[in-house]
């Protein structure tokens, strides 16, 4: 971007052209203790606590072991978002449990199909 105002132009306009550019630098920066980047980080843990802690209750989840995986572009780029995203859903939902996914989400969501569809005696 040319200017600041360029930017927040960008970003207002598709923030998914912006942010996957940019992670990296902040994330390198939060892992080597800059404040600024360590604030941006902490608040977007603290979005994605609240998101899993909405979730749960929707569905009713709040009070039973409640399994979780980091999946995505942003899982394992960055100690201390890892280790903010996990306590921060840790104070929102504290039964949570983190597991290590070895399947592909969209391996995961036809498995979850099916079996949906056999629990409700379709033919799959």
């Amino acid at each position: 971007a040319r200017d600041w105002d360029s930017l927040l132009e960008q970003v207002a306009k598709n923030p998914d052209d912006v942010f996957p550019k940019t992670f990296p630098l902040v994330a390198e920066l939060a892992d080597k203790g800059d404040a600024v980047s360590r604030g941006i980080l902490a608040s977007a843990a603290a979005s994605l606590a609240e998101l899993v802690a909405c979730t749960a209750k929707d569905l009713g989840w709040r009070e039973r072991d409640l399994p979780i995986a980091k999946v995505g572009g942003v899982h394992g780029r960055s100690k201390y978002f890892d280790l903010a995203i996990e306590e921060e859903v840790k104070k929102a939902v504290p039964r949570t449990r983190w597991v290590t996914v070895t399947t592909s989400p969209a391996e995961a969501a036809v498995r979850l199909a099916l079996r949906g569809t056999r629990a409700d005696g379709h033919a799959a």
